[in-house]
């Protein structure tokens, strides 16, 4: 049986590429590549720093990232989506790292709290949680 070796991942070129996507607000292609490299160790690897980003779409992509991968997440990043929630300047963002933390398990009385608030405000969310919510 043969191993299949993937080439290592450019996270600067990749994580460029993302800007690309945004600025051309194609988010379908944005959220296609975003399952692509989710389980890629580099960009695991790169999400304490794309949480700290100022850049908003850079802060948006690590949180996607964090939704998608089937990897368990290790404290310190659950620990900064946490932070994410609380005090992101975004309203959007804490809302999106409240949908990343209730994925990989987190059920406290705050994530509810932000996930019933994205329902009720935030219609780019709203079908995401609802699905969310009924398949818990």
């Amino acid at each position: 049986m043969t191993e299949t070796r993937l080439k290592p991942l450019d996270v600067s070129a990749t994580v460029n590429h993302f800007l690309s996507l945004a600025g051309e607000e194609n988010w379908s292609a944005f959220d296609e590549k975003v399952i692509e490299v989710s389980n890629r160790p580099e960009m695991i690897g790169w999400l304490p720093s794309g949480f700290k980003d100022e850049r908003i779409n850079v802060r948006d992509l690590a949180i996607s990232i964090s939704e998608k991968t089937s990897q368990k997440l290790d404290e310190k990043i659950n620990q900064k989506l946490v932070e994410l929630l609380i005090s992101d300047p975004n309203t959007h963002l804490r809302r999106k790292a409240a949908i990343a933390l209730f994925v990989k398990g987190n059920r406290s009385p705050q994530i509810k709290l932000a996930l019933e608030d994205a329902m009720t405000n935030d219609d780019e969310l709203r079908d995401q949680v609802s699905a969310l919510l009924k398949s818990s």
